[in-house]
């Protein structure tokens, strides 16, 4: 399975049972213990110990090639994480940055536009008493 980790990078960030070396390991274990060993002769039985012998041997290397591989995803994921918090930390400063609003400046242009909206009601209220019979 492949995993985007940012914008740039995918990793290969599972492991399957059908890796050759969980195959292995499976493959040895059966021989020793499904194989029969009581019933074969001293020469069968130490080709089949040596062959489970070889396998094992392969299949640890082969987890350990494994255990690498998911080493390495993990510490390329830990990287991508961390770039990424950076990246966002910079981009909410910024946004606070361009949101920040002066509360003195605030009030001073809500003050302002109070009195004026004051002044206009009032202009409105004393042109609505105005009369063409009160200058008749």
């Amino acid at each position: 399975m492949r995993s985007r980790i940012s914008t740039t990078e995918t990793i290969d960030s599972s492991v399957s049972a059908n890796d050759p070396a969980f195959r292995k390991l499976a493959m040895a274990y059966t021989m020793l213990s499904d194989l029969g060993a009581q019933n074969l002769n001293q020469g069968a039985f130490q080709a089949v110990i040596d062959t489970a012998t070889r396998d094992i041997g392969e299949a640890i290397n082969g987890l350990a090639e494994v255990g690498a591989r998911l080493g390495t995803a993990q510490e390329q994921t830990t990287n991508a994480t961390s770039r990424l918090k950076v990246q966002g930390d910079l981009i909410t400063q910024q946004i606070t940055a361009m949101e920040k609003v002066d509360p003195a400046e605030a009030s001073v242009r809500v003050t302002s536009l109070q009195n004026q909206l004051e002044m206009s009601l009032a202009l409105t209220a004393r042109i609505q008493k105005l009369s063409i019979l009160d200058f008749l």
